[in-house]
């Protein structure tokens, strides 16, 4: 049995035993390219959908390798797994499939496997917020592609929106946006565009090669003892994501709060935010 719970606390001890790195700090950093920082928000509502969830040992599976998948990427767009609401603290129960060599007996051939990646991509992220009463009248063009498709909106200063807007301008124009996330195995954060990654043979880390990517740190590697035959094991997932001051408002070109051109992006390395905990028994 599997359970996926989501929150937005930034310590998730009291769920599991082990905690995974956290963040720290990441609510202070301030870009430099947008114009004066004006202020950060905290988003009422935050959520996501996820395309692919899974874990993942060091080689592919055809290499040897070992594939816990967690939400499956073929599955309907709308099923309830690929969904999680962070800021109301949501549990989903899940049906992985657990992929390796067996045995004759059907048994893993693998007693420990030890899992050093966690890996998701994502649909998008969604978020409610209020921005200063300042922005009830004026007008946002950078929000101008986006306002009013997909359930994109602004009404008065309240803006209900899914992330593409926030994360445009992070990234290098032109070269697609971040959708690929792989946590684990390195002892830095980097992103990387597609053709950048040349994997090594036999790794499982292909989509860092083919999509706007971002590998992190933020994961401890977990073992899974292979179930005897007969056992049942249950395995919890903790997805924590601190959205404290998330959104960051910036005064654009010309450099004046409250005009037209003022940006919002999420905080610099908001990545860095999401932390993993997994646990079985």
């Amino acid at each position: 049995m599997y359970k996926i719970s989501y929150t937005d606390s930034v310590s998730p001890s009291a769920f599991v035993k082990n905690k995974t790195k956290q963040v720290k700090g990441v609510t202070d950093i301030h870009y430099t390219q947008f114009g004066s920082f004006i202020t950060s928000i905290t988003p009422v509502k935050f959520t996501a959908q996820f395309e692919d969830m899974r874990l993942l040992d060091e080689n592919k599976l055809e290499s040897g390798g070992h594939n816990l998948q967690l939400i499956d990427n073929n599955s309907d767009p709308n099923d309830p797994q690929r969904f999680a609401d962070f800021t109301n603290k949501n549990t989903v129960s899940v049906i992985p499939k657990l992929g390796g060599y067996v045995g004759h007996d059907g048994l893993f051939v693998d007693k420990e496997i030890n899992f050093l990646y966690f890996f998701f991509m994502l649909d998008h992220f969604y978020q409610e917020f209020e921005l200063p009463v300042e922005y009830k009248t004026i007008h946002l063009t950078q929000l101008d592609s986006f306002i009013d498709v997909d359930g994109n909106s602004k009404v008065e200063n309240i803006l209900k929106f899914k992330h593409f807007p926030f994360i445009e301008l992070l990234f290098e124009s032109g070269r697609g946006l971040l959708g690929t996330y792989v946590f684990g195995n390195t002892n830095t954060t980097t992103i990387f565009y597609p053709l950048d990654y040349n994997p090594p043979e036999g790794s499982p880390l292909d989509m860092l090669r083919d999509n706007v990517s971002v590998w992190s740190d933020k994961y401890d590697p977990f073992i899974l003892y292979s179930p005897l035959e007969g056992e049942t094991k249950t395995v919890n997932t903790l997805i924590s994501f601190d959205c404290e001051n998330l959104i960051q408002v910036y005064a654009g070109n010309d450099n004046l709060p409250y005009t037209s051109d003022d940006l919002i992006v999420y905080a610099p390395n908001f990545w860095e935010r999401i932390s993993v905990d997994v646990s079985a028994n």
